[in-house]
């Protein structure tokens, strides 16, 4: 890796921590608009799901499954995403009963 790749992935390092801090400022719409433009720049999952989590702060579940859904198509399996998806997915009554 060299220099210009570090400086490029300490500005995406610095825009998830500008949204995770907007997030927990309540500051959903910045927040979002951050992710975006993180998700501008390049197809991240983790910003899909800082996206996500965002969205279900808001209410706004349709959305948060969605980008949860990118998230993980992503290739993110993370766990916090798998499970937050399942969750959601319950809240919503969108479960296949157990056989």
């Amino acid at each position: 890796m060299d220099e210009s790749d570090l400086a490029e992935e300490t500005r995406m390092y610095l825009l998830h921590l500008e949204a995770e801090g907007y997030h927990d400022s309540g500051d959903h719409a910045r927040a979002v608009a951050t992710c975006d433009r993180i998700l501008a720049r390049r197809d991240d999952p983790i910003a899909h799901a800082s996206r996500g989590l965002v969205y279900w702060a808001k209410g706004d579940t349709q959305r948060a499954v969605e980008s949860y859904e990118q998230a993980k198509r992503r290739g993110s399996a993370d766990l916090v995403v798998l499970r937050s998806l399942g969750e959601l997915h319950n809240r919503r009554g969108e479960y296949a009963p157990w056989p």
